[in-house]
């Protein structure tokens, strides 16, 4: 594996005060909240009468070497649906149905980013193989 470039450090920025000004109270910018995963998370659990959320959870570890992996995830997709009010099979069969869906999701965003892992360790071995063999 070739050694890490490390970039350079970077001069402290200066803060444009003088000595003379430094006693006046700093003016700060006025905040914008963006909205976080957490925020997210909280606006699904608020759930309505007659909905119910449903999640799935998954990760991989991916082999990229000896004593080498890389994990994706935890990728975690939630889902409002309406809720059936019965145990009944059909509404089994539907959340079932809402599962499963949940599930080929993530596959499919786990599936990608193993490919792409897999793909860049080929490509890594590839290079590494060209310069040894000089």
């Amino acid at each position: 594996m070739p050694p890490m470039k490390l970039k350079p450090r970077s001069k402290p920025r200066e803060t444009g005060r003088d000595d003379d000004r430094a006693s006046a109270p700093a003016k700060s910018a006025p905040t914008k909240r963006t909205r976080t995963q957490e925020d997210v998370v909280a606006d699904l659990l608020n759930v309505q009468d007659g909905e119910m959320v449903i999640s799935w959870a998954e990760a991989e570890t991916v082999p990229v070497g000896k004593y080498a992996n890389v994990v994706i995830g935890p990728v975690t997709v939630y889902r409002k649906i309406k809720d059936p009010g019965d145990t009944s099979d059909a509404s089994k069969k539907a959340i079932r149905a809402q599962y499963t869906f949940l599930k080929d999701l993530i596959e499919e965003i786990i599936s990608e980013d193993r490919w792409q892992i897999e793909n860049a360790v080929a490509r890594y071995n590839e290079e590494e193989d060209k310069n040894g063999s000089k």
